[in-house]
């Protein structure tokens, strides 16, 4: 039989003082109800057990079945993405997934294409509302050029005279 922990005894001890004080027990009862306590918490230690075991059998066959697919090629192929959102954005959700900054995720291509996006997108609203250009290349910008029948070549509109 397994050892009782000194917290549990101390309690068993009480109870038996209680017990004690009532007259009405006799050892032999005591000793009955103490069995019944003792086999009591066994069977839920059991049930407590069988469940842990049933939750870590259904865990492991889901990831199990999830890489047999993976490796069957059932959902084509998948690509490690590393979240960097902007400072405006802790994490990225999609389709109830969770996605946190920092942390490195094995996703399917069509997700990772959809992750790169959203990353990008934060960057450029962080941009937009702090004042910058929304984005740092130049074909977004104005660039008021023209071309002078003097100089067939591109000039910029702020080095030409006023008239």
């Amino acid at each position: 039989m397994a050892r009782i922990p000194k917290r549990i005894e101390r309690r068993l001890e009480e109870i038996d003082r209680r017990a004690d004080a009532d007259g009405l027990l006799t050892a032999e009862d005591r000793e009955r109800i103490k069995q019944k306590a003792r086999e009591h918490v066994a069977t839920q230690l059991a049930q407590r057990q069988k469940t842990q075991k049933a939750a870590l059998e259904a865990e492991y066959l889901e990831r199990a079945v999830r890489d047999e697919e993976r490796v069957a090629g059932l959902h084509g192929s998948y690509a490690d993405v590393t979240i960097d959102v902007a400072a405006n954005a802790a994490y990225i959700m999609l389709d109830g997934t969770m996605y946190m900054h920092g942390l490195t995720y094995e996703v399917p291509e069509a997700v990772a294409f959809t992750l790169n996006d959203i990353m990008q997108k934060t960057y450029e609203h962080e941009n937009e509302t702090s004042g910058r250009p929304r984005r740092a290349d130049t074909m977004r910008r104005p660039q008021a050029r023209v071309i002078s029948p003097r100089n067939p070549g591109v000039v910029n509109t702020r080095n030409l005279p006023v008239v």
